[in-house]
């Protein structure tokens, strides 16, 4: 591999060592110069966005848009875009400040299945045997 090519595909090589933060936060002034910033997927595409009001009027931001346009995409804050998108899968808003959801950092449920619903399952795995 010549060393161009190689430069080329270190810099495009995700950051694999880095530790995964505890808390949605971002370092580019663009991000602390809004209020009520909220992170959710779209209702009509489904794909993550940043929502925030301007004046009277509700904006949403694609989140590979914020990266594009303010050259995010290898940065810590392109990184914790792409965590914000990551965690969408399992919570559904995020807000900056917040926890990262637990099954980010360590695979485990950030919930617990309720006694009641621990029964309704039994009991309905109990007819299924039964029929």
């Amino acid at each position: 591999m010549n060393v161009a090519v190689k430069e080329t595909a270190e810099k495009s090589a995700p950051s694999v060592n880095k530790p995964i933060p505890s808390v949605i936060d971002f370092e580019h002034k663009f991000f602390s110069s809004i209020d009520e910033v909220s992170f959710r997927l779209t209702e009509d595409t489904g794909d993550p966005g940043m929502f925030f009001k301007l004046g009277d009027d509700s904006v949403v931001l694609s989140l590979p848009g914020i990266a594009r346009e303010f050259t995010l995409k290898e940065t810590d804050d392109g990184d914790m875009l792409q965590l914000v998108a990551r965690s969408l899968k399992f919570v559904a808003e995020i807000n900056i400040g917040d926890p990262v959801p637990a099954e980010i950092l360590t695979g485990k449920a950030s919930w617990e299945v309720s006694p009641r619903h621990r029964e309704l399952a039994y009991s309905r795995l109990a007819m299924q045997l039964v029929s």
